[in-house]
C-alpha cells in the first residue's frame, strides 16, 4: 500500500506509514456503496453514543455490582483502581461466574468474577472496528476510551440499533 502523504511503500494492513505515521486505516478498503456500507465503515464509535459507565472498585462485592447494573439500567459495570481501567464484569460473568452455592455475592469480590484488563476501543475508530472485536472476542459490551480520556461502553444492543436504523432510513 502506498501512503497517500508521503508515497513510502506499506505492507497492507498497516494502520499507519512506516515512513511518516500518516493514518492508514480505510486506505485499502473499497468506497462503500450502500448506506449500511457507509454507517459501518465511516462512522465512527462515538458517534452512537455509547453510555457513561458504572465505576467499582475491584473490593466491591458482587451484590453491590448487580444494584448498580439494575440501577443504572446497563449490563456491565467497569472496575478501576487508581484511576486505571482494570477489569469488566458483565452480566453474563455474574450468571456463569457468581451462581455457584459456594460463591456469597453479598461477600466474595467483583474481582473475582471480572474479566481482568478487557480489550478496549478509542471512540474516533469506525464502527467496523467494533462489530469486529465484539465478534471475534464475543463481547456484548466492550469500554470504549474517549479523546478526553474518559470512558464509555459501547453495547452489542446500541450497535444493532445504529444498523437497524441506517437500514430503516
Amino acid at each position: 500500500m502506498i501512503c497517500p502523504s508521503c508515497t513510502s511503500h506499506n505492507i497492507n494492513g498497516d494502520d499507519t506509514c512506516n515512513n511518516c505515521g500518516h493514518d492508514l486505516r480505510g486506505n485499502d478498503i473499497e468506497n462503500p456503496e450502500t448506506e449500511l456500507q457507509e454507517s459501518i465503515m465511516l462512522a465512527r464509535i462515538d458517534s452512537l453514543f455509547p453510555v457513561t459507565p458504572v465505576f467499582l472498585k475491584p473490593t466491591d462485592t458482587i451484590r453491590s455490582a448487580v444494584n448498580e447494573m439494575v440501577k443504572n439500567g446497563q449490563g456491565c459495570v467497569l472496575v478501576h483502581e487508581e484511576n486505571k481501567l482494570i477489569g469488566i464484569v458483565t452480566e453474563r460473568d455474574i450468571l456463569f461466574k457468581a451462581t455457584d452455592d459456594s460463591i456469597d455475592i453479598d461477600k466474595f469480590s467483583i474481582s473475582t468474577i471480572m474479566t481482568k484488563n478487557p480489550d478496549t476501543l478509542k471512540g474516533d475508530a469506525p464502527v467496523a472496528y467494533a462489530m469486529n472485536a465484539m465478534s471475534v472476542g464475543g463481547f456484548r459490551h466492550i469500554p470504549i476510551l474517549n479523546s478526553d480520556n474518559s470512558y464509555s461502553v459501547l453495547s452489542v444492543r446500541r450497535l444493532l440499533k445504529h444498523l437497524a436504523s441506517t437500514i430503516s432510513s
